[in-house]
């Protein structure tokens, strides 16, 4: 069986606060979490696949020109 984290674990290799890993598991927004009892607890696997989910890829045009950038000039 994989080895569980804690809050306070989870958050280190994160590199975010244990308050930030709450208010995510409170507004469904990070990644995948276990109840041990009372206590929660969260699986490597299942943060490296969180990380994974959210990686954001930037594209740019020939003139090097991100859509993101291109995009907030329409607005």
């Amino acid at each position: 069986m994989e080895r569980l984290l804690t809050p306070r674990q989870a958050a280190a290799i994160l590199n975010v606060s244990a308050k930030t890993l709450e208010r995510w598991r409170q507004t469904r927004t990070g990644p995948v979490y276990i109840h041990v009892g009372h206590a929660v607890r969260y699986r490597e696997t299942d943060l490296a696949a969180w990380v994974d989910a959210n990686a954001v890829h930037a594209t740019r045009d020939a003139y090097g020109t991100s859509d993101t950038i291109r995009n907030r000039e329409k607005e």
